[in-house]
């Protein structure tokens, strides 16, 4: 009887689903117990040919659990790490939007406290400074030249240190401002009043002016938040 149980475990020993073969083998050590001693002659023998194929599947089926799990440990691994990478990609971007928005919001507040401070001067001095159209006006020209001073100013400071940053984007702007003189500049030897010119076309009811500037500066602002986010992502926090 023994005999024929250790045939049936040779039958298994090759056999690739581990976990029901692991049931039949449990099986089988149940009808080996079940059967009782072959005699002190033959028990010992035949139970170290039984036990010997026992251990080859078993030995088989642990080698593939750890290597499976290892697989397992890998992926994990990796996925973690992608997780990782992903959840700082977000954290960079996240960053700098909240810099462009926080830089936006008090831009806008320092414009609205200038206006606010105008009104409150001319109504304790009884005189009047600028009229209605003109603070309108103000209002409508300083919230494009602030987006476009942020577009210019947060990458310099995002990309360098404080100390760096404020150096660069001064050199920026002492850049521009010699550029844009220059430029008036040579108009006004051509006898060309640009400055004139342009403030002929700076009233309310210029509709497509006014829609050019600010479609402008927005697209502008917006271009300069992702190039802020690209020099985000290559720095280390």
């Amino acid at each position: 009887m023994k005999k024929e149980l250790i045939e049936e475990a040779k039958t298994l020993v090759d056999s690739e689903d581990f976990a029901k073969t692991s049931a039949k083998f449990r099986e089988l050590m149940d009808k080996w117990k079940a059967v009782g001693s072959a005699g002190k002659q033959h028990e010992n023998k035949l139970w170290d040919e039984f036990n010997e194929v026992r251990q080859k599947f078993y030995d088989r089926r642990n080698a593939y659990y750890e290597e499976l799990h290892g697989k397992q440990d890998e992926n994990y691994n990796a996925k973690k790490t992608l997780s990782d990478q992903a959840k700082e990609i977000a954290d960079k971007k996240e960053y700098t939007r909240e810099k462009y928005l926080f830089s936006l919001f008090w831009g806008m507040i320092t414009v609205i406290g200038g206006i606010l401070l105008v009104v409150i001067v001319t109504a304790a001095k009884g005189t009047l400074l600028m009229r209605s159209e003109e603070i309108v006006m103000t209002v409508l020209l300083n919230i494009p030249m602030l987006l476009i001073f942020q577009s210019m100013a947060l990458p310099f400071l995002l990309k360098y240190e404080a100390e760096k940053g404020r150096i660069a984007l001064a050199a920026m702007i002492g850049g521009i401002v010699f550029v844009v003189i220059f430029f008036f500049k040579m108009f006004e030897t051509a006898g060309i009043e640009l400055i004139d010119i342009v403030m002929n076309q700076m009233y309310l009811k210029n509709i497509t002016l006014w829609a050019s500037i600010y479609i402008i500066s927005i697209v502008i602002w917006f271009l300069s938040l992702k190039i802020a986010e690209g020099i985000m992502l290559k720095k280390e926090f």
